[in-house]
C-alpha cells in the first residue's frame, strides 16, 4: 500500500511539473520530431553529432519530449531546405530573407572589431570613422545591414588577403572577430610596425534560428523561444556555453521584442544612428514604441534598397516615405510629419515661375524618392530631364555634379537640404529658388509583408494623438528647431 501510495505520488508530481512547469507546445499541428539543418561547423555543430547548437537544441526540445535529427548542408541549401519544408529550421544566422524569419532569441552572440592603418583613418571617433569607408571583409561575412553608417563592402577571399590590403595602404578597414583578426595577424608575411595600426570594436552581432513562417514553422519557433529562455532563466544553459569556449549570449536582452527601421539619413526627420539627436521621426517612433515594450533599431542604407526590403519584409518599416514612395506599405491615419520639395541652383539670381521655366534644364533626383505630386507628375510626363542617383549618400553626389555644371539644379526637401546646406557652409554657394509643390505628410510606412504592420501604424497613430496632447511632440521638436505641423499655416 504504503509504495503503490508512493509510486501515485512520483506519478502526480511529474505530471503537474510538465502541466505547470514545462512550456507548452502549440496544439495546432503534431510534432514527432524537430529537423535542423546547417553546415558542419566546428564546436558548433560538428558531424559527430556534439557541439554547442546540437547540445542546446536537444536540451531545448526535450522539454517537449521531441528529438532533434540534423541535416548537414551548406548554407543557401539549408535556407532552401527550411523553405520548402523539408527541415524544421536552420542554425544560424544574423538576417533572414521571406518565407523565413529569425527566432526571438539567439544562440550565439559575437563582439565584432576592425583593423586599420592609423595614419589613414585618423583620430578613432568611433562607428563615425567607418561612414563612407570601404570595408575590407570575408565573403559574405558582413555587409551593410551590420553597420548604421554608410559603408561600402568589399568581399575578398580571406582574412589574411583582408589583412594585407590594409597593411600596404590600399584600403580603409579590414572587420572580423577578434580571434579572426588576431589570426590573420598571425599569419601574416609582410612586415609592418604594429604601432601604426590600431584595432577597435565597431558592433555586435546575434545569430538566430531560422524558421519558416508555415504554422508548423510558427510552432516550432513558439517551442525553442519559450524553451531557450526558460532554460536561461533556470541557469542551465551556462555550463553548455562554457564547455564549447562560447561567449554566453544576453538572453534577456532579447526578451523586448524590437522594430527595424531603415531609411538613408534625411535630417531633421531622420539623422545620424545612434547619435544625440538621432532625428524626430526617429525619436517620436522610440517614444510610442518603448510604451509598448517594443526597442526601436535605426539603420541608415540607399533609400531604393530600404524600400526593397521593407516591401520583401527584410525590415518593419522605412522612416520618411510619402504615400508616392511605397504605395503598397501599410501607412498609419496620422502623419508623423509635413514636407515640402524645391529647386535648388547655383544661380542666385533665379527663380522658379512656371513650368516654361523649367525647360531645356537637368535636375538631380535620388532613385526611388518621391518628390511631392507636383513634381512627381512633372518626371513621370518627361517635361522635366532627370539624372538619377542612388549613392547611400545622394546629397553629396548632386552636390558635386550641381557645382561642376553638370546638372542645372538638384531636387531637394527644403527643410532637409537647407539645413545640410547650412552645416556643410555651403549656403552661400547653393541657393533656393522655390517649387510647385505644396507640401504633403511624411510618415513611416510599414512592411506589408508583415502581419505585425497593420498594428504597429495604428500605434503610432494613437500614441502621435497623445504626444502632441502632452506637449511630448513640442519638446521633441524643439530640439530640431522645428514646430508642429500642425499648429503653422501650410
Amino acid at each position: 500500500m504504503g509504495k503503490n501510495h508512493d509510486h501515485i505520488c512520483a506519478l502526480l508530481s511529474a505530471f503537474l511539473f510538465l502541466l505547470f512547469c514545462s512550456p507548452s507546445a502549440s496544439n495546432a499541428v503534431e510534432i514527432k520530431e524537430v529537423i535542423s539543418t546547417s553546415p558542419s561547423w566546428e564546436t558548433f555543430t560538428n558531424e559527430d553529432g556534439s557541439g554547442l547548437y546540437h547540445e542546446v537544441l536537444q536540451k531545448v526540445f526535450a522539454l517537449y519530449g521531441l528529438p532533434v535529427r540534423h541535416i548537414y548542408a551548406n548554407s543557401g541549401r539549408s535556407e532552401e531546405l527550411v523553405a520548402r519544408n523539408e527541415a524544421d529550421m536552420m542554425v544560424c544566422d544574423d538576417v533572414a530573407a521571406p518565407p523565413l524569419e529569425l527566432a526571438q532569441y539567439p544562440m550565439y552572440e559575437n563582439d565584432f572589431y576592425v583593423f586599420f592603418n592609423k595614419d589613414r583613418i585618423g583620430p578613432w571617433r568611433g562607428i563615425e570613422s567607418l561612414r563612407d569607408k570601404e570595408i575590407l571583409s570575408q565573403p559574405t561575412y558582413y555587409s551593410q545591414n551590420n553597420f548604421s553608417v554608410p559603408v561600402s563592402v568589399k568581399d575578398v577571399s580571406t582574412g589574411q588577403q583582408a589583412l594585407a590590403i590594409i597593411v600596404l595602404n590600399r584600403s580603409d578597414f579590414y572587420v572580423d572577430d577578434l580571434a579572426l583578426i588576431n589570426e590573420s595577424i598571425a599569419k601574416n608575411t609582410i612586415p609592418f610596425d604594429r604601432n601604426d595600426f590600431d584595432i577597435q570594436k565597431v558592433g555586435k552581432r546575434s545569430y538566430h534560428p531560422l524558421f519558416n513562417t508555415t504554422e508548423r514553422g510558427q510552432a516550432t519557433r513558439e517551442m525553442f523561444d519559450k524553451g531557450i529562455i526558460q532554460l536561461h532563466r533556470s541557469g542551465a544553459l551556462k555550463a553548455i556555453y562554457d564547455k564549447w569556449g562560447h561567449q554566453y549570449p544576453n538572453f534577456e536582452s532579447y526578451s523586448t521584442k524590437s522594430i527595424t527601421l531603415v531609411a538613408d539619413e534625411w535630417c531633421p526627420y531622420n539623422c545620424a544612428p545612434g547619435s544625440r539627436l538621432p532625428g524626430f521621426l526617429v525619436e517620436i517612433a522610440q517614444r510610442i514604441f518603448s510604451q509598448h515594450g517594443y526597442k526601436v533599431v535605426y539603420m541608415t542604407m540607399p533609400w531604393s534598397r530600404a524600400v526593397h526590403d521593407v516591401k520583401a519584409g527584410k525590415f518593419d518599416a522605412a522612416v520618411g516615405a510619402l504615400r508616392n514612395d511605397a504605395q503598397s506599405f501599410i501607412f498609419p491615419e496620422m502623419e508623423l510629419g509635413f514636407s515640402q520639395h524645391g529647386f535648388f541652383t547655383t544661380q542666385s539670381d533665379w527663380k522658379y515661375s512656371d513650368t516654361e521655366s523649367l525647360l531645356d534644364k537637368t535636375f538631380g533626383t535620388v532613385r526611388s524618392y518621391s518628390y511631392g505630386k507636383a513634381i512627381d507628375d512633372l518626371i513621370a510626363n518627361k517635361i522635366i530631364n532627370v539624372e538619377e542617383v542612388g549613392s547611400s549618400t545622394p546629397f553629396r553626389m548632386n552636390i558635386e555634379k550641381l557645382t561642376q555644371g553638370r546638372i542645372d539644379f538638384m531636387i531637394a526637401e527644403r527643410s532637409v537640404f537647407s539645413r545640410y546646406l547650412k552645416e556643410h557652409k555651403l549656403s552661400k554657394r547653393i541657393f533656393y529658388a522655390g517649387t510647385p509643390d505644396l507640401g504633403e505628410p511624411v510618415f513611416i510606412a510599414f512592411s506589408p509583408k508583415k502581419k505585425t504592420s497593420k498594428e504597429y501604424a495604428k500605434l503610432l497613430s494613437t500614441g502621435i494623438v497623445k504626444l502632441r496632447e502632452s506637449g511630448e511632440l513640442a519638446r521633441i521638436l524643439e530640439k530640431y528647431g522645428l514646430e508642429d505641423w500642425q499648429s503653422r499655416s501650410m
